[in-house]
C-alpha cells in the first residue's frame, strides 16, 4: 500500500520536503541558541552574585583614567567633573587633544585648577599619525599612564563618586583580567 502526500498549495512534494528540512534544521538551530543564551545568563547573573556578595574591601590600586576630548560637547564640564569627583584613594586623569585651542582644552584646564589635588595631565598631541585620532590619542594616554590599570571612557560620559571602586571589585578576582561597563542612556 501506498500513501502519496497532496502537493500543499500547488507546491510540489519534493520541494514541500527541502522545506520541511529546512525549517526543522531551523527550529533546532534556534533552540540550541536559546539553550546556550540560557546557560550564559544564567553563568552572568552567579559571577555577578560572587563579585556582589563579597567585595573587596582593600582592593583599589592605582588607576589611570585616560579621556580623548575634542571640541566642547554638551554638558562637557559636568561629565568631565564627575570623573574629579571619585571616592578612590589614587588615581590620575590623563586628557587627550589635538591643540591647545581646542574649547574642551580650556574646559580641563578650568577643572584642573577647581581640583588641584586630582593629578591630571592633558596630552597636546597636533595632527593624529594614525587616520583615527582617537586611536593616535589613546596610544600616546597609554604610553604616558602612570599605573597599570586603565580606565577608558569617552567624554560624553557621566558617573556616579563610586564608579572606579565598581569597575575594579572584578579585578580583585585573579581570573579576571579586563572589565566593560555598558552605558546608559
Amino acid at each position: 500500500m501506498h500513501t502519496y502526500a497532496l502537493p500543499i498549495l500547488g507546491i510540489p512534494l519534493h520541494t514541500q520536503s527541502i522545506i520541511y528540512w529546512l525549517f526543522l534544521a531551523l527550529t533546532c538551530g534556534s533552540i540550541g541558541y536559546c539553550i546556550i543564551a540560557c546557560y550564559g545568563a544564567v553563568r552572568f547573573l552567579s559571577l555577578k552574585k560572587k563579585f556582589a556578595s563579597a567585595p573587596p574591601q582593600n582592593f583599589h590600586p592605582p588607576v589611570s583614567l585616560l579621556k580623548p576630548v575634542y571640541g566642547a560637547d554638551r554638558d562637557l564640564e559636568d561629565n568631565l567633573r564627575s570623573f574629579y569627583l571619585q571616592d578612590y584613594p589614587t588615581f590620575e586623569i590623563l586628557f587627550s587633544a589635538r591643540e591647545e585651542s581646542d574649547p574642551a582644552v580650556s574646559i580641563v584646564r578650568r577643572l584642573q585648577s577647581e581640583f588641584p589635588l586630582v593629578p591630571t595631565r592633558i596630552l597636546l598631541l597636533g595632527q593624529p599619525i594614525h587616520l583615527n585620532a582617537k586611536v593616535h590619542g589613546m596610544e600616546a594616554m597609554t604610553q604616558a599612564a602612570s599605573h597599570e590599570i586603565l580606565v577608558i571612557s569617552d567624554s560624553d560620559v557621566r558617573v556616579s563618586p563610586d564608579y572606579l571602586r565598581k569597575v575594579d571589585a572584578p579585578l580583585s578576582s585573579l581570573e579576571v583580567g579586563m572589565t566593560t561597563v555598558l552605558s546608559k542612556g
